[in-house]
């Protein structure tokens, strides 16, 4: 078998709802379905809270307790995750499907040093001597970056910095070189010479081990670096997917249109002008009173009669591309 046409991950028709204190619902997914092929770098874009981290949440089996998978499966090596039992979710989670946590500093044990952390993990999932263990340990140090990886497993998380924090967690998640790695915001919280650099060890990771990779990210330069193909999502839907650079110079979602001339005006500056931070008109869709229609239809310079009362269905306007969205069908 070819394992780049591979479909390690496949995603049918998921859909998450959290329960809210005073009995409302809130529908933070509704029939997504997406594929995760061997070696591929998939991005998922949007904005903050669009659904994207509950997305990597649930399908890790990480969500939380008022939270709950309604509808649809996750295949993982054609086995549906969300019918495993907890104690074969522990087995998959680290060694399987792995992920790199959006905040390092949180997920961190301050009291730990970082290479006992990262022993933690290859003591949980791999028959490991000790002595073998710590080789491990210096050998991931020096693969993600550390040039004194024997001084690094020593000190404590908040003796690094954040860019060397991302580091160590990249260093958790790929410890048992799992096939899949979800790496949530990655860079969310990096200046831009870090971001490249953390960019940059994602993209050996792939091609040195042909690790599939989900980024899910609001950065549309870390996709631009990263991803093979992007998946953009608007409350808690994918309204386009296609190819980064058939997405990127020709998008067909007004959505994703309105993303991208939100990046190239971010980078526009006037000298001694005020400059007023660049934002899409409009509020996102309330996913608690969710009305018929289409989404973004309120915030849509191209919306329609139809956008108002009916919901657009997926369609594909060329082989390697689905869009919903009238303008392209119904």
């Amino acid at each position: 078998m070819d394992r780049s046409t591979e479909n390690l991950l496949r995603i049918q028709g998921l859909g998450v709802t959290y329960s809210q204190p005073n009995g409302e619902s809130l529908r933070a997914l509704d029939e997504i379905s997406l594929q995760l092929r061997s070696g591929e770098v998939l991005g998922i874009l949007g904005e903050s809270g669009c659904g994207k981290s509950t997305l990597a949440h649930a399908i890790i089996g990480l969500l939380p307790r008022h939270a709950k998978t309604d509808s649809g499966e996750i295949l993982f090596h054609d086995r549906d995750l969300l019918r495993l039992s907890e104690t074969d979710l522990r087995q998959i989670r680290g060694c399987g499907i792995s992920m790199i946590p959006q905040e390092p500093e949180l997920s961190l044990n301050p009291v730990m040093p970082v290479g006992a952390q990262i022993a933690e993990v290859l003591r949980a999932h791999l028959p490991l001597t000790s002595k073998e263990r710590r080789q491990r340990v210096t050998d991931l140090l020096w693969e993600v970056g550390f040039d004194q990886p024997a001084r690094i497993c020593n000190v404590y998380p908040h003796q690094l910095s954040g860019g060397q924090r991302q580091r160590i967690v990249i260093a958790q998640a790929i410890a048992c070189e799992p096939a899949v790695l979800i790496a949530d915001e990655p860079t969310s919280k990096l200046d831009g010479p870090l971001r490249s650099e953390i960019a940059d060890l994602l993209s050996g990771l792939r091609q040195k081990r042909a690790t599939a990779i989900l980024v899910i990210s609001h950065d549309l330069a870390l996709m631009t670096e990263l991803a093979d193909r992007v998946a953009v999502m608007y409350s808690g839907r994918i309204v386009e997917l296609g190819t980064r650079r058939e997405m990127f110079l020709r998008p067909f979602h007004p959505y994703t249109h309105a993303l991208l001339q939100l990046a190239q005006s971010s980078l526009i500056t006037v000298p001694g002008a005020k400059q007023r931070f660049p934002q899409i008109e409009g509020e996102p869709a309330n996913v608690v009173a969710l009305q018929a229609g289409c989404r973004f239809e309120p915030r849509c310079p191209e919306r329609m009669s139809m956008c108002v009362t009916h919901s657009p269905q997926e369609v594909a306007p060329e082989p390697s591309r689905s869009v919903s969205c009238f303008k392209y069908g119904e």
